[in-house]
């Protein structure tokens, strides 16, 4: 079959292969392995990307709330009898390729393209050949790490998190996701339906608040925010 049919393409691998913490009946004999994975699933859920462990023959072991999300609305990826699929049959197999790449450890991208828009995935190999108690559970499959990834750049998260520590106003802060897809101040205008003559007024605003001394340093530093995910509210708030 003609690879570039299946949408992935080889990526270079630029760290070693992260190991797993133990699961299953690991836990009951090591306490300390249960409790960390219960601070990875945390840790997992603190950030603004799907996140997803998967056996390479695609069943799916963990996922984090914005994955579980994922795969329960969307119109890409789905979970077929328990294993990571996709809408269309077509990419559901390149998902398949994808899983036997990663667990023969070799890293690959996955596009998944639509009329309105396109969903990246990543898989990369995890070394759990020692996660294992007893040797007849070493002939489980190899375990995957899949990232789902984002849309567009700069997380609304994170944008939020950056204008309140800058004190950027509601009005400046709805030009953040504008200035990350480097939009014209015409198109900015036309989107927050005030003049030209307003945004220049706003964006002057917030390079004087951020020390940027252009829209592109400024770019840059919206595009490179860590990851976050929504800040919870917290019970004083009501």
């Amino acid at each position: 079959m003609d690879d570039s049919l299946l949408g992935y393409q080889y990526v270079e691998s630029a760290s070693p292969p992260w190991h797993a913490p133990a699961t299953g009946a690991t836990h009951a004999a090591h306490p300390a392995g249960a409790m960390s994975l219960s601070i990875l699933e945390s840790v997992l859920n603190e950030i603004d990307y799907g996140v997803m462990v998967i056996r390479s023959g695609g069943t799916l072991l963990l996922a984090n709330q914005l994955a579980q999300a994922e795969l329960d609305t969307s119109s890409y990826i789905k979970l077929r009898s328990d294993k990571l699929s996709a809408r269309s049959a077509k990419h559901a197999l390149a998902i398949e390729h994808a899983l036997l790449d990663a667990a023969n450890g070799q890293r690959r991208l996955l596009q998944i393209p639509s009329a309105g828009g396109s969903l990246s995935l990543s898989f990369a190999p995890l070394d759990n050949q020692h996660d294992f108690a007893h040797a007849a559970e070493s002939t489980l499959a190899p375990l995957v790490l899949v990232l789902i990834g984002k849309p567009v750049a700069g997380s609304a998260a994170a944008l939020a998190e950056f204008g309140q520590i800058h004190g950027l106003t509601r009005a400046e802060q709805r030009l953040l996701p504008a200035i990350c897809q480097g939009a014209s101040i015409k198109d900015m205008a036309k989107q927050q339906h005030v003049s030209s003559c307003t945004v220049r007024i706003q964006l002057k605003n917030i390079r004087d608040k951020t020390g940027a001394a252009s829209l592109r340093p400024l770019m840059l530093q919206l595009t490179t925010l860590p990851p976050l995910r929504s800040p919870r509210e917290s019970p004083s708030a009501h």
